[in-house]
């Protein structure tokens, strides 16, 4: 499967308010599933051992779940694509979390059977199509149905590359995200039939050892990989200074409005006897306000709610959300450029990458990075206070997923290796180091040689992949695939699903 995302702007006038009423609903069934999970595990766990208590557990959720997609006033293909991300987090094990609504979600068509680039092009199909010529064209998604008369939701869409013609269509999606007071459109087409051999050259030499990780050096970027190739090349992937300083100006603009927003909130407060009954009720619990959002919103009620004597405060407060708009704007706008930056720094190391059959990388837990200290020992003594932006801004799992991403287009493998001990067992005599140096750079063992941690955890990655010897590696990536979609099982396993689907979009009719 490949996604193809091209850029989109809001939905026709005409359709603007069906589509808000899609994501609206989208979300509140979202945050309903939600409900569901947190109430099947509470139940589980008072169940305990008793087999008898934990189906029956299962069997009400799986229960309330058919009743609120019956009632959820989505569309079927925007509910599946729900549901499946709410499957996603059940697998993690952690418990899923309520989430307000920002604007943020996705409307979709769940293409049964698929749906050919022709079909997509030629306008005749009923539930998806993309009309127009050239750059500029209008993908039209079925949102509902008016007897068997399709429902349509219009967006504009810059057509920037042309879809495969020998792909087949999936499902096609619009996402919408939030950057800052904007909503940013997407359109995603996913596809199967695509030839994944010829998405990169071909991977033709050995092997490559990477270890990922976060390093400050003063004024000379972050360094997030160390590699060494099988025939003696070695280097690193950075991120220049000037990403840094960018993402630092992201912070600071987010304290310069946390600053603003205390001293606006204060000010207002100090005149609260003096408010009418609406604007006491108002700001009841104002004093424990976090979100900027909420004192901007008040402040374009008091807009259409003005009383005498009022000329001070609400000019200062319009003031106030004035900047603070301006701030967030530039705060937003700053964040994705830097984060499209350092995506894209990511993207070519994965192409690099991809130039090798085999890529070690060390299997790692991310979760490990995120976790706070635990105990009551103060967390100012632990490196991960100081780290915790470096770790953000890193982003190692990003990096490692561009890396598996560009392998396999290229034909590679990607082998990950135990970490244990990566960082500090001596190249030159197999030693471990003993002592923990953290943030130090270069350790120095016993037997006298001295070595940068980072590239010698490479070193021993690459080491360890060469004495256990290569994988097996997908040298005809099509025939692979061909073998795989002709199995028994793998037949067993779609026709499953696709009953499944079947059965779901029955029921939510």
């Amino acid at each position: 499967m490949r996604t193809y995302s091209y850029g989109a702007r809001p939905p026709l006038k005409e359709d603007e308010k069906l589509v808000w009423q899609q994501l609206i609903s989208a979300h509140r069934y979202r945050n309903r599933l939600t409900e569901i999970e947190l109430a099947r595990r509470a139940a589980r766990e008072a169940a305990g051992e008793d087999e008898v208590k934990l189906e029956a557990a299962s069997s009400e959720a799986a229960e309330a779940i058919r009743k609120a997609r019956a009632s959820c006033g989505v569309y079927w293909g925007t509910y599946l694509l729900v549901e499946d991300a709410a499957q996603r987090g059940a697998r993690t094990g952690h418990p899923p979390k309520f989430r307000r609504w920002d604007g943020a979600g996705a409307i979709a068509v769940q293409l049964q059977g698929g749906l050919s680039v022709a079909d997509l092009l030629s306008g005749g199909d009923r539930r998806a199509r993309l009309l127009g010529d050239g750059r500029h064209r209008v993908l039209w998604l079925r949102v509902g149905s008016t007897g068997r008369a399709p429902i349509w939701a219009r967006f504009p869409v810059t057509y920037h590359r042309d879809v495969p013609p020998e792909a087949t269509l999936k499902r096609i999606r619009v996402c919408v995200r939030r950057v800052g007071t904007k909503s940013v459109y997407s359109a995603q087409f996913v596809l199967d039939g695509v030839d994944q051999s010829a998405a990169l050259p071909p991977a033709l030499r050995g092997a490559i050892a990477i270890d990922v990780g976060w390093r400050k050096f003063d004024r000379d970027g972050l360094r997030v990989a160390k590699w060494v190739t099988d025939d003696g090349e070695a280097g690193e992937l950075r991120l220049p200074q000037r990403v840094l300083d960018r993402w630092s100006k992201v912070q600071d603009l987010k304290s310069i409005r946390d600053k603003a927003f205390n001293t606006a909130l204060q000010s207002l407060l100090a005149d609260r006897a003096a408010f009418p009954e609406w604007l006491r009720e108002a700001t009841t619990h104002a004093h424990a306000w976090k979100s900027q959002a909420r004192l901007a919103a008040l402040a374009l009620r008091w807009r259409t709610e003005r009383y005498n004597g009022d000329s001070v405060v609400f000019e200062a407060l319009e003031a106030w959300r004035k900047q603070d708009k301006h701030l967030l704007e530039w705060e937003a706008n700053q964040r994705e450029n830097v984060l499209r930056h350092r995506r894209e720094h990511y993207r070519l190391f994965a192409r690099h990458a991809a130039k090798f059959k085999i890529v070690a990388i060390e299997k790692l837990d991310m979760r490990d990075f995120a976790e706070h200290p635990a105990g009551d020992e103060p967390e100012e003594s632990y490196a991960i206070k100081g780290s915790r932006p470096r770790r953000f801004l890193a982003a190692i799992s990003e990096l490692r997923a561009c890396i598996k991403d560009a392998v396999a287009r290229a034909g590679g493998a990607v082998v990950e290796v135990d970490p244990a001990w990566t960082s500090r067992q001596c190249g030159t005599c197999g030693n471990i180091v003993n002592r923990f140096v953290g943030e130090e750079v270069t350790q120095r063992c016993q037997c006298g040689a001295t070595w940068d941690q980072d590239a010698n955890a490479a070193d021993n990655i690459l080491r360890a992949v060469q004495q256990c010897g290569p994988p097996v590696l997908p040298l005809d990536l099509a025939k692979s695939r061909e073998s795989q979609a002709g199995s028994a099982a793998h037949q067993r396993r779609l026709k499953g699903m696709e009953t499944k689907r079947l059965k779901r979009s029955k029921t939510g009719s």
